[in-house]
């Protein structure tokens, strides 16, 4: 895995937010969100979130929308958190709100990963690897994605104290993990999915409701699980079940959640969802109560700068849709690859000559590693380059190093399946393809 300096530097000096985060959540058992799965009922108030790293390679090439949550250089108990979509100019809540909020209540979840010292599970500018998809249930911070329980159960017993853990038995196919030092953290790991709370009553809580040995948090209230069923099928996600306390359950100031227009007392559900082929983005938002604001005032301030939008009203329920232009926000999608004809390397004779230089003729060794899903190149002595990039081009994976000249070998996550990867190199401003592997 890649690590995160920034985020294990902050590792220790927000273990005091991991005592302070208890959330809860609810779900609907129609809901398609793989969230759903996660989320127990129970009686009080519950808030969620959801994040779905793999959106950058699904929607290959958007720039820049992700990281969309990192802590960044605040530091201390307010950390900031740094959305790389620039909201700044954008005057809308029907698209600040889920991804402002829902970064912050996110926050909350990932931290929770980084003060047991598994923070670099979580890269989003390496969306294949380690969690691609980041939940917040019920307190229980859930990272879901390509685990390796082995490596983590060698992690988790060791460093220092404070981020230490012992085996606590097993429950399902999740392997149980507590605190050996003063705080009261609790961890389950599984084959897909590892998870951080700080008691262990609401692990297991969780674990139960994705085994389907407990209902999720919306089976017995159909007014939350209908405003649900609004936003599905997104990228990013924040709701709850009212009454909530936002300011427990955000990492750093919340703020008026909604420019006033919703409440902490009111069930809601808001999502976007990010979609390049068509160069736009949709937000769907739904409240359900009445604490807030009324819907003349969310008719005029929800979805104005959304090129599409529709708008109804029905009883107590307020629910708005906007879709909005790349253009419209700043956003720049890139235009995936031309997968239909893949990439292939020209002949030593017509590599430019920079490229060509650059490269000892013994070239790069290739080696499949499936059970890692993996292939490990083998870079020659003597590279002289500035850049080299490895690219599988079925599953979209990237890694690049600007030091090739010290590296003997590097990884690229691939598919399963007959996937290829190409080697570019860069020198004196030139990038060129010099050799391709495919998977036998």
């Amino acid at each position: 895995m890649h690590t995160l300096s920034r985020r294990r530097a902050l590792a220790l000096a927000l273990s005091a937010t991991t005592a302070s985060i208890a959330g809860c959540t609810g779900s609907s058992t129609r809901a398609t969100e793989p969230y759903a799965e996660w989320l127990p009922a129970r009686e009080s108030g519950s808030i969620a979130a959801y994040i779905d790293f793999s959106l950058s390679t699904d929607t290959s090439r958007i720039n820049p929308v992700l990281p969309l949550l990192a802590p960044g250089g605040g530091g201390g108990d307010d950390p900031a958190l740094a959305p790389t979509l620039d909201l700044e100019g954008i005057d809308d809540p029907l698209l600040t709100f889920p991804l402002r909020t829902g970064g912050r209540v996110l926050g909350g979840a990932v931290l929770l990963l980084a003060v047991i010292g598994l923070g670099e599970l979580v890269d989003p500018t390496r969306p294949t690897e380690g969690v691609t998809e980041i939940f917040l249930a019920n307190g229980v911070a859930v990272g879901a994605g390509d685990v390796d329980p082995d490596a983590i159960d060698d992690t988790l017993p060791t460093g220092p104290e404070q981020t230490r853990f012992e085996s606590a038995g097993e429950r399902g196919d999740f392997a149980l993990y507590e605190s050996v030092g003063t705080g009261d953290g609790f961890a389950a790991v599984g084959d897909d999915a590892v998870l951080v709370s700080d008691a262990r009553d609401r692990v297991e809580a969780v674990i139960d409701t994705h085994r389907g040995d407990r209902d999720h948090a919306a089976a017995a209230d159909d007014a939350f699980a209908d405003i649900l069923d609004t936003v599905d099928d997104s990228h990013v996600f924040v709701g709850w079940q009212a009454p909530v306390d936002l300011d427990r359950y955000t990492v750093g100031d919340p703020g008026d959640p909604a420019a006033g227009l919703v409440s902490a007392g009111d069930d809601v559900a808001a999502s976007v969802t990010f979609s390049p082929p068509d160069q736009t983005v949709a937000a769907d938002l739904a409240v359900d109560g009445t604490t807030g604001a009324g819907p003349d005032r969310l008719d005029e301030r929800l979805g104005g700068e959304s090129a599409e939008r529709a708008f109804s009203v029905d009883g107590d329920r307020v629910t708005v849709s906007g879709t909005y232009s790349a253009e419209t926000l700043g956003l720049d999608f890139v235009a995936g690859e031309d997968t239909t004809a893949q990439p292939t390397v020209p002949s030593e004779g017509d590599l430019p000559p920079a490229v060509a230089e650059a490269v000892p003729a013994e070239g790069f060794g290739f080696t499949h590693l499936p059970e890692e899903d993996a292939v490990r190149v083998a870079f020659p002595s003597g590279l002289d380059a500035d850049e080299v990039t490895l690219r599988a081009l079925d599953s979209g994976t990237e890694v690049s190093t600007t030091t090739p000249s010290g590296v003997e070998t590097m990884n690229v996550y691939v598919d399963s399946g007959d996937d290829a990867v190409l080697v570019l190199v860069t020198a004196d401003g030139t990038t060129a393809a010099v050799a391709r592997y495919e998977i036998p």
